[in-house]
């Protein structure tokens, strides 16, 4: 698994020019996984083949001001030269399969992008998503989808949620956006970034759950990737 962080500044126009355009930011991660000769493959493709998950942190959460980061994490090492050459202030990670060190009983602070949502069929009776209404329902859905993954044994439970400490839109001052697919269809996104903390239950499943991410839709803008750092004790 590899781990990715750049800062999202002038020197790289790339990712300011795409900054608030989700839909434009998936395609130039999906890029650096892109070699010249696969330069026309699909975004979607290229994003299941690589195992990417990718999402904006900025440095202070509680500040607009902070600087940004685009953080991602692949199955597959990332190329920045080819496409990027301007970068040099990133930083790579390369983390194996049982890294970082988790333990059953351990504490740790998650924070992840979700897109809670939910199925409904229009009146003309074709079936879309959209977006949870409310701060409960919102908290519950992220609360469902943190501690539970899916694997060949089916729901698996890697958990136990602690505290919920922060919930707000994900990028930008509002959680709605409206972003456009390749064929122009109009998908509506409610991006939410929850914070908190868990206690680890299951040390293995958590451990998939940071290669597999949060079941959330719309992973192609900025929702899914799942980040855990050991909590200091109390």
């Amino acid at each position: 698994m590899y781990f990715l962080s750049i800062p999202i500044h002038n020197g790289h126009k790339w990712l300011v020019n795409a900054r608030n355009n989700l839909a434009e930011m998936h395609s130039r991660v999906c890029r650096m996984f892109t070699p010249a000769e696969r330069d026309t493959e699909n975004d979607f493709k290229s994003a299941q083949r690589h195992g990417i998950r990718w999402r904006i942190e900025r440095r202070d959460p509680h500040n607009p001001g902070s600087r940004e980061y685009l953080l991602v994490q692949s199955k597959t090492e990332p190329d920045l030269h080819y496409h990027y050459p301007d970068v040099d202030d990133h930083t790579l990670l390369h983390l194996s399969p049982a890294q970082p060190v988790l333990f059953t009983g351990q504490m740790v602070m998650f924070t992840f992008v979700g897109n809670p949502t939910k199925a409904h069929t229009s009146p003309t009776g074709k079936p879309r998503r959209v977006p949870i209404e409310g701060n409960d329902a919102v908290k519950a859905w992220g609360t469902e989808r943190l501690a539970s993954i899916h694997d060949v044994k089916g729901q698996r439970q890697w958990a136990e949620l602690d505290c919920m400490t922060g919930m707000s839109p994900a990028y930008g001052t509002h959680p709605l956006h409206v972003a456009h697919k390749g064929d122009g269809t109009e998908v509506r996104l409610s991006l939410w970034r929850y914070t908190g903390f868990a206690r680890i239950t299951d040390p293995v499943a958590a451990r998939l759950a940071l290669h597999q991410g949060i079941r959330s839709p719309a992973r192609g803008y900025g929702t899914g990737l799942l980040t855990l750092v050991p909590a200091r004790p109390y």
